[in-house]
């Protein structure tokens, strides 16, 4: 008799922080998978003190539990794709690299850098490395523009399509989807570049922010990749899952 498990629908594994509101983090990443048909588990990378208006601290979760949190479930039901956000330190990128290396899945990277409100969720002297070490797994990145300057050591002037193609062939991945929220544009354009094309998806700036929308976009994205679409076709399934998501989180009296 098999005592494994057996997956009845695509199974998306995430790696992110606790945000004990359930606006962003872990517990959205899993709604979001939940909703659009998948099935989830995962592994707490950091635990977050947040309310519904600011942050205040996070705790790491040790690299030993995280180790044993991904290994145990992946070696039992390899996943359909995974879904990686906050990673606070070098140590806790290098498990996770070592851990997912030779996963021959979709791996959607929300490299979150802080809160909607400003603080910190990453070991300032670590970004570079953990962007370094993490990004030999990953196969598709998902910035916003804030997170993209700092990442790709650039600026607003250079931060272009033929810039973006660069990094796609230097770090050898399938896709850079930069999120484009953070500009000052009526129009709000998120744009996914591949080696071979790029793809753009604009929707009009609403009068309200929502926390939350990178979690939210990198879940529907790795999900609509574990179903078997290819890129082009998850990015435009997970943006018109965003703007019923944007339309959905309007209401909410705390957003961010």
């Amino acid at each position: 008799m098999d005592n494994n498990p057996k997956k009845n629908k695509p199974f998306v594994f995430v790696i992110s922080g606790l945000d004990p509101s359930g606006k962003a983090g872990f517990l959205l990443d899993a709604l979001v998978i939940h909703t659009l048909g998948g099935e989830v588990g995962g592994a707490i990378s950091a635990i977050t003190v947040q309310d519904f208006e600011k942050g205040y601290e996070y705790a790491e979760i040790s690299t030993d539990i995280t180790h044993q949190m991904v290994s145990r479930i992946i070696e039992q039901i390899p996943p359909d794709a995974v879904k990686i956000g906050m990673i606070p330190t070098i140590a806790g990128a290098e498990t996770i690299y070592n851990d997912l290396k030779n996963l021959r899945v979709p791996i959607v990277w929300d490299s979150v850098l802080q809160t909607s409100d400003g603080m910190p969720l990453v070991e300032q002297g670590d970004i570079h490395n953990i962007f370094e070490a993490l990004a030999q797994s990953v196969t598709v990145l998902t910035p916003n523009l804030p997170e993209a300057y700092i990442l790709f050591d650039t600026d607003n002037e250079h931060l272009n399509n033929r810039f973006l193609h660069e990094m796609v062939n230097k770090y050898e991945f399938d896709g850079i989807l930069l999120k484009g929220g953070h500009s000052q544009n009526h129009i709000v354009e998120d744009i996914l570049v591949t080696p071979e094309k790029t793809f753009e998806y604009r929707r009009k700036r609403l009068n309200y922010n929502v926390r939350g929308t990178g979690c939210a976009l990198s879940s529907a994205l790795a999900t609509a990749l574990a179903k078997g679409l290819s890129l082009d076709d998850a990015f435009i399934a997970a943006e018109k899952f965003m703007d019923e998501f944007l339309i959905e989180r309007a209401g909410f009296p705390c957003t961010l």
